[in-house]
Parts: C-alpha cells; structure tokens; sequence
C-alpha cells in the first residue's frame, strides 16, 4: 500500500495505491506484488473523501476489462478515466454506515470484482460469479430485500 497526502493548508482527500490481495492468502503463496500486476493486474487507487463512512471510498482499477467481453449487465463500474482505470460501484448508499471498516470492506469488494471478471473475461467461468446489487433504486430495493432476509424484520 502506498498513502498519498499531499502536504497542504486546504484540506483533500487520501489516496491509497494498493494491490488488491488477501494477505492471507499473500503469505500462503510467499506471493510477492509484481505476481498481482501483469495482465490481470490486482492494481487498485482509492480516495478516500471525507464523508468516506457514509458515502465509501471512490476505486479505480481493473484497467484491462474488455467491457466488449462483459455483458451489461455484469458491468459494476460507474465510470472511466482517462487513464484507462474504471470507477467501480463497490455498494449500495445505505451499506457503508453499516460497515465496521468501509476503506478495507470496498477494497475486498473490488477485489472479489477483479477476479470474477479475470475469471469471466479468460473464460474460466460463463457467468460473473459476484455478489453485487444493480445500479440505482433497483439495487437499493434488493440490498433491502437481502438485510430483510438475512436480519429478519
């Protein structure tokens, strides 16, 4: 990881570069970062606004996704830069109040995103395998559905 904060007497956001990989699983392998930046690269930058525990952190990554290759509807990104790196929709408005580590919780959704759609785009699965909610006042009705069925009324 890698904490950009630019000294300054007007306030701006955090940004962090990070390489998306559970550390466990970082460990188990004796994995070093260079084997999660090639092709697929696992790549990530993060801006952490101020508001970040109510509105979640903003994260670009996944420059190589052929969105030729991703059906629309398996598109979770909201957004593009010009560098290529996609804004991806890791959650639903109403989640990130809920979480106990919003910065860490949207770098694991974007994680778990990086490796659906390697998997997807290399054909090694024939749907996204991911969790994730559609864009929109649909999505929030099933991410209210879901708390619903998993809390109870």
């Amino acid at each position: 990881m890698e904490v950009t904060s630019p000294p300054t007497v007007v306030p701006v956001p955090i940004q962090l570069k990070v390489v998306a990989v559970n550390a466990e699983f970082f460990e188990k392998t004796y994995a070093v970062r260079e084997d999660f930046t090639g092709p697929f690269s696992r790549e990530l930058e993060i801006i952490i606004p101020f508001d970040y525990r109510e509105t979640g952190c903003k994260v670009y990554g996944g420059k190589w996704i052929d969105t030729k290759l991703v059906k629309t509807q398996y598109q979770h990104f909201n957004d593009k830069r010009k560098d290529g790196a996609y804004l991806f929709c890791v959650g639903v408005p109403e989640s990130f109040p809920k979480m106990e580590n919003v910065i860490l919780e949207n770098i694991r959704t974007a994680e778990n995103m990086l490796i659906a759609y390697e998997m997807y785009q290399t054909g090694q699965t024939k749907t996204l395998e991911l969790k994730a909610y559609s864009h929109g006042n649909k999505g929030i009705d099933e991410y209210r559905k879901d708390r619903k069925k998993y809390k109870g009324k």
